[in-house]
């Protein structure tokens, strides 16, 4: 089965064992544009029905980490949870394959890649990335125990307040959204191919 390309690229086959890098230019992120605008204006309904699963669970954990013992996590846990977006949109790249080769796209497939023959390599990335999103929560709290902490705070108030109207405050937010990026970056070393590559053919 040939795996689509933009247009002007040599299909690869499946069963090629050389997989070839190819240089992508503003021409190819215009057509990725496009195909991906073109895959949520026509499974919008469902799109957005699935897309709010995941920041819904997100703002459960955040609500859950209102109890003040780990009240300095709530920041990082939310923009740590972006870190484990690009396992979540694997869902995403199944709809938009399965829409690209003509077959039933409905949300009920979103978690088709769990039943696939990649299965076990994308656990494994996610894995990977998990492991990535506990390493930067770890640092977050570190971070905090060096600067405001390692005492719990006495209240949101309080916290708040420390943190915008403290030197320690202003410590903690720029060396964590400096430590931050650093993470960020990772991650998108590690999956901004690999995962919808592992969507697209078993690696």
């Amino acid at each position: 089965m040939a795996i689509a390309r933009p247009t002007g690229m040599t299909p690869v086959r499946e069963d090629e064992e050389d997989i070839r890098i190819r240089k992508i230019g503003p021409h190819d992120l215009r057509i990725a544009l496009r195909q991906g605008w073109e895959d949520f204006m026509s499974k919008r309904g469902d799109l957005v029905f699935v897309g709010f699963i995941y920041p819904l669970v997100i703002a459960l954990a955040g609500m859950y980490a209102l109890d003040m013992s780990v009240l300095p996590l709530i920041f990082p846990l939310v923009a740590g949870a972006i870190l484990l977006g690009p396992a979540a949109a694997s869902g995403f790249y199944e709809l938009a394959r399965r829409r690209e080769h003509g077959l039933d796209s409905r949300w009920r497939h979103f978690l088709d890649v769990v039943r696939g023959p990649a299965a076990p390599s994308l656990f494994a990335a996610t894995g990977v990335i998990f492991v990535v999103f506990l390493l930067w929560m770890y640092a977050a709290w570190y971070i905090y125990a060096e600067t405001l902490g390692p005492e719990a705070p006495a209240s949101f108030g309080a916290f708040m307040r420390d943190v915008f109207t403290t030197p320690q405050g202003w410590t903690m937010i720029l060396v964590g959204n400096l430590v931050g990026l650093c993470f960020a970056v990772l991650t998108l070393a590690l999956s901004a191919v690999s995962f919808p590559m592992l969507v697209d053919r078993r690696v």
